[in-house]
């Protein structure tokens, strides 16, 4: 996500420190980073479905905005993200770093992706639910299922879009090292699907993509594949729909119009629900917004529309206390 660059500080003096590769008692591998002064209550950063997980540069550089600008920020590594694979105990570990972390504070989340949608179901557990402050979401799913069936009907009438777009590249790169076993894929193939999604939204262009693309990719059915592996209570559990009853705070929720790899209706779904339950939220679906590329339009008034959203969550979380 773009979002970063819209919260660009100077961080030349660097008024923050960086703790790297913390862990909890459980293990939980985490950054903390903790401004000079800090101003509001600390947020927890979630990544998407990137092997960079925590060390993602962009998750850094929005998190190193933060504490610049006095929000303590908190990036943990999920760990079933990380190996781009869908794994419910991801949630209960969010949710015991959560606990962990929160010493008499509300938190906020803030997701990206699918850590958007794990950081709704995070706050809308009753562990933790009177912990959380705030969420902020870019790029939410709202129910698994209908996000699959979607890879499925663009699979079915691929002249609709372009089968060699970012987005659909980086999904079949996700699918082929999440099922790497059972394509029974070479070592030297699966490092070199690693090596791409660690590159994909830094350093790799789209010439590089397609070409990946079409030697070791286009010939296999990988949605076919992913739509014969699914799993109900997997995506049940970790799909939001259904879920946002149990939230306690007021939820953001930004979404790009175009995303390729969720889309924008999974944002509306989210807004209908939380409607139902009288659940407080913004939504804002701007094209400043970005899944995977990184290269489009910027438009000033949308980033004001994201930075009150942003700038109301988090005042409404600043020094509050939990009460007892």
């Amino acid at each position: 996500m773009r979002i970063a660059g819209i919260l660009k500080l100077s961080t030349r003096n660097k008024p923050y420190c960086e703790h790297r590769d913390l862990h909890t008692p459980q293990g939980m591998l985490f950054d903390w980073y903790e401004p000079s002064h800090a101003t509001a209550t600390p947020a927890i950063a979630l990544p998407g479905v990137t092997v960079n997980s925590k060390d993602d540069p962009r998750l850094q550089y929005f998190a190193r905005c933060l504490a610049a600008s006095g929000i303590p920020c908190l990036a943990p590594r999920i760990h079933g993200l990380a190996e781009c694979d869908l794994q419910p105990a991801d949630i209960l570990e969010l949710v015991d770093f959560i606990d962990q972390q929160s010493n008499g504070q509300r938190l906020g989340l803030i997701g990206f992706s699918y850590g958007a949608s794990y950081a709704l179901l995070a706050a809308a557990h009753p562990k933790v639910a009177s912990k959380i402050g705030y969420v902020l979401s870019f790029g939410a799913y709202h129910n698994l299922d209908d996000l699959f069936s979607t890879y499925v009907t663009k699979k079915a009438s691929l002249h609709h879009i372009d089968p060699e777009s970012s987005d659909w590249i980086y999904l079949h790169l996700v699918l082929a090292y999440r099922h790497r076993k059972k394509l029974e894929l070479s070592d030297q193939t699966v490092q070199l699907v690693y090596r791409l999604l660690q590159t994909y939204c830094h350093t790799s262009n789209l010439q590089d993509k397609r070409a990946f693309y079409q030697s070791h990719l286009r010939q296999l059915d990988l949605v076919q594949l992913e739509k014969e592996s699914r799993d109900a209570f997997i995506h049940s559990s970790l799909s939001p729909a259904g879920r946002l009853h149990g939230l306690r705070c007021p939820i953001g929720l930004l979404h790009d119009p175009n995303d390729g790899l969720i889309p924008a209706d999974h944002a509306q779904a989210l807004q209908k629900e939380l409607s139902t339950h009288g659940i407080r939220h913004q939504i804002l679906i701007t094209p400043l917004l970005s899944h995977v590329d990184v290269s489009g339009m910027r438009r000033f008034i949308d980033t004001l529309a994201i930075m009150k959203i942003f700038l109301l969550l988090v005042r409404r979380s600043k020094n509050r206390e939990i009460n007892p």
